[in-house]
């Protein structure tokens, strides 16, 4: 820690300290678990996070973390306001279900009741869809990328409308996947404005916010609006220290609320009081969405419903370039985790569920698993055995690609830049990966490929389920005129965006958007390219000639680039 004079110190203390209404209910060994799991940011020269633990209705422990503001010293406490990013959309939600109830809106309508603009595709997406994620439709937030702008670039609803509008296909057809995608919440938002007559702000803060006494608590649909007590979100720099981000994106629906600890117990409060909120209102924001073939998802609305060392959660995260947060519930126990984060530097999820790691009590089954682990009997082989295995082998699910090798005798997956897991072996074909998270069991089993004569699959298992395949692959032999043939002009309509191929060395190729540099090409296989933007994958006619291009995300799927 830097050396600071001692009325600041004093001062910095007091304002990071313990400020809840109860601490009886933890321990002093809990407690200090707890602050240790923030020790590296709970100084006076980084930014940190303000932490609420609330039990049976009551603020357990709550504290602040480090600093909300570097440049003036400002100290981070629970009524400091943070970007919630994400977590913002279960407000969205709410505000489309008091609509709903007041018979200004109805789930099963179709966009195209409120963007006639839409293309036919609107028809058969429904308010429902949008707020499970299954729609179909591609994240915005990823197409800015796609087109070319940065995380710091401006971009406004008219940008994200227009996007949305001139998408010509989806990711896949409406309630047959759940994908989760900003711009679901995004346009909910619209739609609320629409059946409201109001901005998406005003009805959230008079049928939400202020009848729950959360006055520090907004959707911000201006970036020059004043927010009392804001904390000033920050990103680690390589060489040390930090670097301010000045986002100035308005969009909200998907995003934009800024709340304080104190405020969310106060909605923590509505979920068990029933009052506000009635039991009918809650029991429509935690059922989870189904698939058209009946298949339940664990996302309901604007929460995830989910689990956590067999006990139940409804939980959501937020991510937001220099923020991140995570609210999760535990309503069997009437146990709730808030951490509020003005750092990119933090994993706000898994820092939450070390919190309530630390609460909760560990159920027997979690025990037994581990025990599994443990248990497991492996065998030795050849080297020449596991030679036959070693491979690239290609996700067919994800769209990415993986080296198994043998290092030093040992079979090893590897995820590149040095880092990798032994695969210890079961039998002649399947191993367990060491290395794993406590209670998680992966087998990597190795199936002959009846479709690539001499090759082998690659089958996940997490947990005894069948998570992932892989198909064994190798990089393309290209000569030089065959990797020109590939260069040139790419125009994407939809985005309005222009990508440019120019030639390396190695067989790659590298990406210029709207004649900036941007990212190189690896090739992977065939016609597929992967890159830090996403996969590429050309398209070629019968002369063996580049038509067009697709690009695939984990949000956007084939969007195509037509060769120019």
């Amino acid at each position: 820690m830097t050396p600071i004079k001692s009325l600041f110190f004093l001062l910095f203390l007091t304002a990071t300290g313990i400020s809840s209404a109860n601490t009886d209910s933890l321990s002093t060994s809990q407690q200090a678990s707890i602050d240790a799991l923030f020790d590296r940011w709970n100084q006076d020269n980084s930014p940190g996070l303000a932490l609420g633990i609330i039990k049976n209705g009551e603020m357990v422990y709550s504290k602040g973390y480090g600093l909300a503001n570097l440049e003036h010293g400002i100290a981070n406490t629970t009524n400091t306001a943070f970007n919630l990013a994400s977590i913002s959309k279960q407000f969205t939600a709410a505000c489309v279900l008091q609509l709903a109830a007041d018979n200004k809106l109805q789930l099963d309508q179709t966009l195209d009741q409120f963007f006639p603009e839409f293309p036919d595709h609107a028809k058969g997406i429904n308010i429902g869809h949008l707020l499970h994620h299954t729609s179909g439709l591609r994240d915005f937030t990823q197409i800015s990328y796609l087109a070319g702008l940065r995380p710091d670039d401006y971009y406004d609803n008219t940008d994200i409308m227009a996007w949305v509008s001139q998408q010509k296909a989806l990711n896949f057809e409406p309630g047959e996947q759940h994908m989760y995608s900003n711009t679901n919440y995004w346009l909910l938002g619209r739609i609320v404005e629409k059946a409201s007559g109001m901005t998406l702000a005003t009805y959230a803060e008079q049928t939400i916010f202020a009848p729950l006494g959360m006055n520090n608590t907004q959707f911000i649909d201006n970036n020059t609006t004043i927010i009392k007590n804001r904390a000033s979100g920050y990103s680690p720099v390589r060489s040390g220290g930090h670097r301010l981000i000045r986002n100035l994106l308005e969009r909200t629906g998907a995003a934009g609320v800024f709340s304080t600890i104190e405020d969310l117990k106060r909605w923590d409060d509505a979920f068990y009081s029933k009052t506000t909120f009635n039991t009918d209102f809650w029991q429509q924001m935690t059922t989870a969405g189904k698939l058209n073939n009946g298949e339940s998802i664990n996302y309901a609305k604007g929460l995830e419903i989910g689990e956590q060392q067999g006990h139940q959660t409804i939980s959501h995260a937020g991510r937001w370039p220099g923020f991140q947060s995570q609210m999760v519930r535990f309503p069997e126990q009437k146990l709730t985790v808030i951490l509020l984060a003005n750092t990119a530097a933090i994993n706000a999820p898994r820092l939450a569920n070390q919190v309530a790691d630390v609460l909760l009590p560990t159920k027997k089954e979690e025990a037994a698993v581990d025990t599994k682990v443990l248990a497991t009997e492996t065998i030795n082989l050849a080297e020449q055995q596991l030679q036959a295995f070693a491979s690239r082998y290609w996700s067919t699910s994800h769209g990415f690609s993986r080296e198994v090798a043998v290092v030093d005798g040992q079979l090893t997956y590897q995820r590149g830049r040095g880092r990798g897991n032994a695969l210890l072996a079961l039998s002649a074909n399947s191993f367990t990966m060491a290395g794993t998270p406590p209670g998680m069991t992966v087998e990597v089993r190795f199936d002959v490929d009846e479709k690539n004569k001499g090759k082998y699959q690659m089958v996940f298992i997490e947990n005894d389920t069948e998570v992932d395949w892989f198909k064994a692959v190798e990089s393309p032999s290209r000569n030089e005129a065959q990797l020109n043939a590939l260069t040139g002009d790419y125009f994407a309509e939809e985005i309005n965006t222009l990508y440019s191929l120019k030639p390396l060395e190695d067989g790659q190729l590298e990406l210029f958007i709207n004649n900036r540099p941007t990212v190189i090409l690896r090739p992977e296989f065939d016609q597929v390219f992967s890159s830090p933007l996403g996969l590429i994958v050309f398209e070629l006619n019968t002369k063996g000639e580049p038509i067009a291009l697709t690009v695939s995300t984990p949000r956007v799927k084939n969007l195509k680039f037509v060769k120019q």
